[in-house]
């Protein structure tokens, strides 16, 4: 049930910021031409704009990754050797379509560059929002939709990081893997419950770091989206 809440709400909130970003827009709208196109390198400090698009490719291609966590849960699903092959290849396909659908409206709205990255105590994609809308009721709506996008998705990580955890625990590769491995056979769930606990632990741990130290949590996070992508 969760997870056909979380599918509905990402595609829906989608749809829903298009379609508000759209209608409340109050500047001119940019081309087409510009849309798909334009390429601004002067903000990026590098000096190749080939360069630039490597690294900004990759912020992208990270969204596309989600069907690493797939394998993670094989076990739980009933028919895996068809069920976990056409649920990777259709999330990468699905992202796909959604980002697109996301990223078109969004350039041709897109605010000046200039004013956009004024404001750095806040992510730009807000400052896109209030600068396009000029409505602070609407930038709220819209920032609680990607909230709920990113609540959503913390529930799909935590979920498959506790079964790598298991995993590892299955296979005596981690402290304390009678732990890590137990699932209580009374439960209806039966989802190794430690498991999930320390993955969260681990989650909020890192979640805290920024509170004392910005380049101890830009390291632990660097390394992590690395390390996925080197995985992957």
């Amino acid at each position: 049930a969760i997870n056909k809440v979380c599918i509905y709400w990402i595609i829906y909130a989608v749809i829903f910021i298009d379609i508000l970003l759209l209608l409340f827009h109050q500047d001119k709208f940019r081309s087409i031409f510009y849309a798909l196109f334009h390429f601004d390198n002067s903000l990026s400090g590098y000096s190749s704009a080939f360069l630039s698009f490597l690294v900004g490719f990759q912020q992208s291609n990270f969204t596309l990754q989600g069907f690493s966590m797939l394998p993670a849960l094989a076990d739980e699903v009933k028919v895996p050797e068809k069920d976990i092959p056409r649920g990777m290849s259709n999330a990468v396909l699905i992202s796909t379509i959604t980002g697109v659908i996301f990223l078109f409206p969004i350039m041709l709205i897109l605010p000046d560059t200039e004013n956009l990255f004024k404001n750095q105590k806040v992510l730009p994609i807000v400052n896109i929002f209030t600068q396009s809308t000029e409505s602070k009721i609407v930038s709220i709506f819209l920032v609680l939709l990607i909230l709920g996008n990113l609540f959503f998705s913390g529930i799909g990580a935590i979920t498959a990081s506790s079964r790598a955890v298991y995993s590892f625990g299955r296979d005596h590769a981690i402290p304390y893997h009678d732990l890590w491995t137990y699932v209580n056979p009374k439960s209806e769930s039966k989802v190794p419950k430690y498991s999930i606990l320390l993955s969260m632990g681990v989650s909020y741990v890192l979640g805290l770091l920024p509170l004392f130290s910005t380049a101890a949590f830009n390291a632990f996070i660097g390394c992590a989206v690395l390390c996925l992508c080197s995985a992957t």
